[in-house]
């Protein structure tokens, strides 16, 4: 049986395509990743724990300069270290970074303003809250982050990413559960629910990420999602969870290997697409979880008004 018949079934099946079965089943029929990627720039968000660690450990190994946008920059410090020491052909600086505040993101992007323009950002940063809460601006931190942040953070280093850079972002499959709310996104009329909000955001994520393919055509401008990865995240927003599946868990460098392949593979051919295990995935398994016509727009137009940034760069509707 050839190997896309039984990829299908496993990604159909869930618990198999999605745990570390899946991958370890799907691994032998990867390319391997180019061994050396001296003088290429990624920058990735979330960069000092979990899938982020992981990723920057990859690059690293294969003499990358990776620019680590934390919050937590003394996580990001003591990675650095300890990286730098294993692998001292690459090069790595951290620069501060909270995708909950707009400042902070242009001051980011800023403090690239020098430095070799990026072949690649990895969006990776993430949160699932488990109770409702607001950042500084009065807005449901979850969404600031994951939406908003995301958003702004790639426009401001747009122009910083080589013209046929990619951009790769970190959605879930747990978006499969989810359809778009534009009405409510933040819950100031529904129930707190983290586990649809983050559901929310991934799928919001994947709708920007096709807009950005639109806008940017020369770019490969791509989302993917894990699996079910072991991370801190997952452990401390889902314990229950966490404890019941961590022997199928797959470990963080196994979850983002697909992230790293789109970032620097050169058999990546397709944007605007969403991939899990290094095949394109669908994006709607249920009917009612499909974005209506326009939501795109909406999404879009959301998210320059309350970031202020991409109006002048709408793609067409």
């Amino acid at each position: 049986m050839q190997p896309k018949y039984w990829d299908r079934w496993l990604d159909a099946s869930i618990v198999g395509g999605f745990t570390r079965l899946g991958y370890q089943l799907r691994r032998p029929h990867f390319a391997p990743l180019p061994e050396s990627l001296a003088g290429r720039h990624i920058a990735i968000t979330g960069a000092n724990s979990g899938l982020g660690a992981a990723a920057t450990q990859m690059l690293a190994a294969r003499g990358a300069r990776i620019s680590l946008l934390c919050r937590s920059t003394d996580a990001a410090q003591a990675l650095v270290r300890e990286l730098a020491a294993q692998h001292p052909q690459a090069q790595l600086e951290v620069v501060a970074c909270d995708l909950a505040d707009m400042a902070s993101i242009d001051a980011a992007a800023a403090a690239l303003a020098d430095a070799p323009p990026l072949d690649a950002l990895i969006n990776n940063a993430g949160v699932l809250n488990r109770q409702r809460e607001l950042d500084e601006r009065g807005r449901e931190q979850s969404f600031a982050i994951n939406v908003l942040g995301t958003f702004a953070l790639t426009w401001a280093l747009s122009p910083r990413l080589r013209e046929d850079g990619r951009i790769v972002t970190v959605s879930s499959g747990g978006m499969y559960g989810a359809a778009l709310n534009l009405r409510d996104p933040e819950f100031r009329q529904r129930r707190w629910d983290g586990v649809r909000a983050y559901a929310e955001h991934k799928r919001a994520q994947l709708v920007l990420t096709r807009r950005w393919a639109e806008l940017w055509p020369r770019r490969k401008v791509n989302a993917m999602h894990p699996g079910w990865a072991a991370t801190p995240g997952v452990a401390r927003s889902l314990p229950g969870f966490s404890r019941v599946m961590g022997p199928l868990l797959r470990p963080p460098e196994e979850g983002i290997d697909t992230a790293v392949w789109l970032a620097v593979a050169p058999e990546v051919a397709r944007s605007g697409a969403f991939w899990c295990d290094r095949r394109v995935r669908p994006t709607v398994r249920i009917a009612r979880t499909r974005p209506r016509p326009g939501d795109a727009a909406r999404l879009w137009r959301m998210c320059v008004e309350a970031t202020g940034r991409g109006a002048e760069g709408q793609p067409a509707a």
